[in-house]
């Protein structure tokens, strides 16, 4: 990219650090961040992706098997249980922790999927000349995910905060 001034736009978050505040932020000279944090929850893609996904869920059960996600059911149903522990609460059933998993397995394949389409955008509109970055925050369960999406989509550079990123020069690696 193009990067004329040492300024680096820092990733803000959901539905700010956009494809579009990217790209202009680029397009000065200076380093451009998306933020691929729960865009599912962003309007223009919680019903256009989020909410056609658990549709389609209802429809085709086997969507579960086809969704790529850090997090094992195992692993969730460890972190609910610890979650109503620490809270008093009694723990719930493997009925509703299987319908919660399959629930974050939709939200994190939407944000995914949304921030596929952030990272396309700020390139189009870019015309792929400019420093584009993405803000990855380690503390997420799909940070690997969403480091393999930046190494994958060819982005100049990754912000990685919220914890110790130490496995990070080892994912870029691949």
């Amino acid at each position: 990219g193009r990067v004329t001034h040492p300024i680096i736009q820092w990733g803000m978050g959901v539905n700010i650090s956009n494809g579009n505040l990217a790209w202009a932020v680029a397009r000065e000279g200076w380093i451009g961040t998306l933020s691929s944090v729960w865009l599912a929850w962003v309007p223009k893609y919680k019903e256009r992706i989020f909410h056609a996904l658990i549709a389609e869920a209802k429809t085709s059960p086997g969507i579960y098997d086809t969704i790529a996600t850090d997090m094992t059911i195992e692993k969730f149903r460890d972190m609910v249980k610890k979650r109503h522990e620490e809270k008093g609460l009694p723990s719930p059933s493997e009925k509703n922790i299987t319908w919660s998993y399959r629930l974050y397995q939709l939200f994190h394949e939407a944000t995914f999927r949304a921030a596929r389409e952030e990272i396309q955008t700020a390139k189009e509109i870019s015309e792929w000349h400019w420093a584009l970055w993405l803000n990855v925050m380690k503390a997420i369960h799909e940070y690997k995910m969403h480091v393999r999406l930046a190494c994958e989509t060819w982005l100049h550079g990754i912000v990685s905060g919220a914890w110790l990123p130490l496995d990070l020069p080892e994912l870029v690696k691949h």
